[in-house]
């Protein structure tokens, strides 16, 4: 059976401070998280040629290492001294003047964190006019790549490579005219893991997955590409533009994270971003994160938790419509069966013969009471996935008598 899918988080810990670090990182432990993605930034670690600052950044790849938690180091962001003489308030996001530069630092770090440090990613988004500044451009992206992948692979060559994960579009989950011209330019060649950002904007997370990923899966075949896919940022703000409570981007979480498990090729996914960037109301950049900017839990945090202790140790056994047009996936775990189920529309149906036990929690791990006349149940779902566990002898006999439900229209 296919691996679930680890969900990781991104995060800014190299730009926090020690403290603040240090409560997130715990905060990540108690929720089950185990991987993490986080900048090592060129402009910081290297002002001027030749003189590192690397004390705090050992120092916080030492406490991650401490507490189990892998990282995708993303290397970005060039230095004044590096980018062509730019020193307007946009020079960190200046492709660096020299590529070779870059491969230099790039490899000094691969060879400082080697073990300890489990992948490294070249750049962020570089399709996007906002990090490739002022003009995205593949071949000199292409050309930056090349050569950090041959300068880490001669420092640590068991690492893996990522490429820069590109940032969506407008029109589509994917930017596949970006991604043709990389692999057009040469990308299999010089990274281990394709690396994408499909952000469903507004849309719940189902939006166009299938056929997006279907046409991925074509343009990597077409390129005998057969590369495994990681999502190194995906996710959901709560600001009016995108979802206005955080509830629904709880459930936002967990429906990402379990569309992406049909998916042979996904074998990752990092939800941007861990903690707020911020407070302000009115920039929806500041609410991506499953905590506050003050440290309070939100429901996706909970969300978050609750799934990790539940599908530990448990096994994908697929994914069935439900009648009225909803979603089942079903889990096979050492001792019984655990079945996720939502529905865009909210629904009640009504399920025949189920003479056996069974129970029902949110995906928070809060009590669903479920109401029984005899062998009948009444099984609400709506747009929050609901869990289900069962002994594993009653899951088939379950599944079907979901599959031929039929919508409860009385009381």
């Amino acid at each position: 059976m296919k691996p679930i899918p680890l969900l990781g988080m991104a995060t800014h810990l190299t730009k926090l401070a020690p403290e603040a670090a240090e409560q997130e990182i715990r905060l990540m432990c108690d929720a089950g998280i185990t991987a993490i993605r986080t900048g090592f930034l060129w402009d910081t670690l290297e002002p001027e040629p030749g003189r590192f600052r690397f004390d705090r950044l050992d120092e916080l790849v030492d406490r991650l290492n401490a507490a189990g938690l892998e990282i995708l180091g993303t290397i970005a962001r060039t230095p004044v001294w590096a980018g062509g003489g730019q020193s307007d308030g946009r020079f960190r996001f200046h492709p660096p003047r020299e590529p070779e530069e870059f491969a230099q630092f790039a490899a000094r770090l691969a060879g400082r964190y080697r073990g300890r440090v489990s992948a490294w990613e070249i750049w962020n988004e570089p399709n996007s006019n906002n990090f490739w500044y002022p003009q995205a451009d593949a071949g000199a992206y292409m050309a930056l790549l090349h050569a950090a992948y041959r300068a880490i692979k001669a420092a640590a060559p068991e690492v893996p490579v990522l490429h820069g994960g590109i940032a969506c579009c407008r029109e589509h989950r994917i930017n596949f005219g970006f991604m043709e011209q990389l692999f057009e330019r040469g990308l299999s060649d010089c990274c281990d893991i394709i690396n994408l950002h499909p952000y469903s904007g507004p849309n719940v997370p189902e939006t166009e997955f299938d056929a997006t990923f279907d046409r991925f899966a074509e343009m990597m075949r077409r390129h005998r590409c057969a590369k495994p896919v990681w999502l190194t940022e995906l996710g959901t703000p709560v600001h009016s533009r995108f979802v206005p409570t955080e509830t629904e981007q709880a459930f936002h979480l967990a429906r990402h994270w379990l569309t992406s498990m049909k998916r042979p090729e996904i074998e990752r996914l990092y939800w941007y971003d861990f903690r707020d960037d911020g407070d302000d109301p009115a920039n929806f950049e500041h609410h991506f994160g499953i905590i506050a900017a003050d440290f309070r839990l939100k429901p996706a945090y909970h969300a978050c938790r609750e799934m990790n202790r539940q599908l530990a140790g448990a096994e994908y056994r697929g994914e069935s419509a439900i009648p009225g047009g909803g979603r089942l996936i079903r889990f096979e775990r050492p001792d019984d069966t655990l079945f996720l189920l939502w529905s865009d529309a909210r629904q009640t149906r009504l399920l025949r013969g189920i003479g056996f036990d069974l129970t029902e929690t949110t995906m928070t791990g809060l009590p669903c009471p479920l109401f029984r006349k005899q062998d009948t149940i009444d099984l609400t779902i709506g747009p929050e996935p609901v869990q289900l566990l069962l002994a594993k002898a009653d899951a088939d006999r379950f599944q079907q008598a979901l599959l031929h439900s039929t919508a409860l229209i009385g009381i």
